[in-house]
């Protein structure tokens, strides 16, 4: 029998050390994000690539397909740091919350916004000043005036997060997934376990990618259910605008990252290509329902 112990609050370790603390055998089991480690997952760090898919169970299907038969991401994650990828805890669309009557992308000119990552620069690009807060810091500083607009709040967040209490708006950023959480375990852990047990680790690792789908999808269309009937106005730029914006910011983007990567000697661009090609496979045979899609057919009825 496995028993397992939770530490909260950072109780283990810091954030920032988690998947360290892991592949050393501090800790068994993490919950984390390559942004808190970036240096130590240089290449899956491309899967939180801008405008790649606005389809978060295409992207964690893809990302599960690529580290079970593209070595160089396996190896990023088993032989440099000692641990085992789960999976991907869901982490959806990224949205823009605002009180402001932002209705075009040229509205975000002059708009001071929290964001963060290849956000800053996309916003900045725009005409908007950035500022760098923390999730739990965002509720305040749009509260006194610190910032106009959030941004880089994933849509499954947005409830929790309160912001919606005192910004009456809830727009697509247009950039899709931008953020990857997930599960890992570390190796020597899962190595030491007996082989039965490791194989109960290995169906229950895809049981709950597939309760994550399934949880996920209803938890955002009660939301977005909840958001319609306390007047939040959930909705898109025009397309124009997004592809505009897309135009404006994928090849600055995207190559600060490649050229990372060519620096490090990692293969990045084969990454992103592979990486692409898996979601837009993934993406066909997904079952998830994008909450401002979900909330058009709302608004249509």
């Amino acid at each position: 029998m496995v028993t397992v112990k939770y530490y909260y609050s950072q109780t283990l370790a810091k954030v920032a050390d988690a998947l360290e603390s892991c592949g050393s055998g501090l800790i068994d089991i993490i919950l984390s994000a390559p942004s808190y480690t970036p240096a130590s997952l240089p290449l899956t760090r491309g899967t939180e690539m801008i405008f790649v898919t606005d389809d978060v169970e295409a992207q964690s299907r893809a990302i599960m397909e690529l580290y079970n038969t593209y070595a160089p991401l396996r190896d990023e994650w088993e032989k440099k740091n000692n641990v085992k990828l789960l999976y991907p805890n869901l982490c959806t669309l990224n949205c823009i919350q605002t009180a402001e009557p932002i209705l075009r992308l040229d509205d975000l000119n002059g708009k001071k916004v929290r964001a963060y990552g290849a956000l800053t620069k996309m916003f900045e690009l725009l005409g908007a000043t950035t500022l760098s807060i923390s999730g739990g810091e965002s509720y305040e500083a749009l509260a006194k005036g610190v910032v106009d607009v959030l941004s880089g709040i994933p849509f499954l967040f947005a409830r929790a997060l309160g912001a919606w209490e005192i910004a009456d708006r809830l727009i697509d950023s247009g950039v899709g997934t931008y953020s990857c959480v997930y599960t890992a375990m570390s190796l020597d852990t899962y190595n030491n376990l007996p082989p039965d047990t490791r194989k109960v680790v290995d169906e229950l690792a895809i049981e709950a990618l597939d309760k994550w789908v399934e949880i996920v999808g209803e938890s955002e269309k009660t939301d977005v259910e909840f958001f319609i009937s306390e007047g939040i106005k959930i909705y898109r730029f025009p397309e124009e605008d997004y592809n505009r914006l897309r135009e404006l910011c994928v090849p600055l983007i995207w190559e600060d990252w490649l050229s990372e990567m060519e620096e490090k000697g990692l293969p990045g661009d084969e990454f992103l290509t592979k990486f692409r090609e898996a979601t837009k496979k993934c993406e066909a045979k997904s079952t998830y329902v994008n909450p401002f899609d979900y909330a058009a057919s709302i608004k249509s009825k």
